[in-house]
């Protein structure tokens, strides 16, 4: 038995280390071996030693976890390259700024040349999406 989970781990690793020939499945299928390995030898450890479980459960959130690295929707702050340049740009995020605008009063003149206040000056709040990055 223990020759066969070593077997098992050696063309695992063996795999998980060739796969730098295709970039587009790099990381996919690096990260679906290596959660596969993990999830089978933590299922055999633990519970009632069902390691066939634990290798799909790793795999699975192995290859989600390549997908979505891939896609740039974590674990990357700026866009991805393959090959020959193709980009993936990342979203781009925006933040909120509040500013504080002096708004002058009015004024109006009476038959004497009097001024006298229509609509005195307030404060007014402004709100624009700025793009930081």
């Amino acid at each position: 038995m223990n020759k066969k989970i070593i077997t098992l781990i050696g063309a695992a690793a063996l795999l998980a280390s060739s796969t730098h020939a295709n970039p587009h499945v790099d990381s996919t299928l690096r990260d679906g071996i290596v959660g596969a390995i993990l999830g089978g030898i933590i299922g055999n450890n633990t519970g009632s030693g069902d390691g066939d479980t634990g290798a799909l459960i790793g795999a699975v959130a192995g290859v989600t976890n390549g997908i979505m690295n891939r896609r740039g929707h974590y674990g990357h702050s700026r866009g991805i390259h393959y090959g020959h340049g193709h980009h993936i740009p990342v979203r781009p995020v925006y933040t909120t700024v509040y500013e504080q605008v002096w708004v002058q009063p009015i004024y109006n003149y009476d038959a004497y040349g009097n001024p006298f206040v229509v609509r005195a000056g307030y404060y007014k709040t402004i709100t624009r999406r700025v793009r930081v990055r």
